[in-house]
This record gives C-alpha cells, structure tokens and sequence, in this order.
C-alpha cells in the first residue's frame, strides 16, 4: 500500500492500491498540461421547471398589475364623466 510515483512532461502522478483493492491516484499537473489544457467555464445549466414556473408567475402578475392599473384609470375616468353628467343634470 504505498505509493508509486511516476513522472512525464505533463505531471508527477501518486498511485497506490488500497486494502479494498481499489487504485488511488494523485496527480499534481505541470504547467505544460495548463498550457495546453486551460480550465474552460462550466456549460449554463438550463433553467429547472420551478424556475420556469416562477418566471411565468411573475410575468402573470406584472401583467395583472398593469391590467388593474388600466381598470382603476378607467373607474377613474367614469367616475369624474359621472360627476360631470350630474352637474349638467343638475344644472339643466
């Protein structure tokens, strides 16, 4: 159960066989492996199903929110042409 170590132009490798039989190795990387191996940014991961559902949630409230704008602007427009037609009424 000790380890080996093993070298090459791209890193110094450790391996060993543990008391399950299984092989462990380390490995510590040279700057050449770097080289020509950069780290690449992880994929996006797509958005989950709740995800989803939150941003459909919210454009459905932003949309009822604006439509309760649009009716309380319009209350408001009845009620001042409802005012109106009573003080013409009540001055006819």
């Amino acid at each position: 159960m000790e380890w080996v170590t093993t070298e090459d132009e791209y890193g110094i490798y450790k391996t060993r066989t543990n008391e399950l039989g299984i092989t462990e190795t380390v490995t510590e990387y040279k700057q050449k492996y770097w080289d020509e191996n950069p780290p690449q940014e992880p994929e996006p991961k797509p958005p989950s199903e709740t995800d989803i559902l939150a941003e459909e949630l919210v454009k459905m409230k932003f949309e009822n929110m604006q439509k309760d704008n649009v009716i309380s602007t319009f209350g408001e427009e009845i009620t001042k042409l409802k005012l109106e037609m009573m003080i013409l009424k009540g001055g006819a």
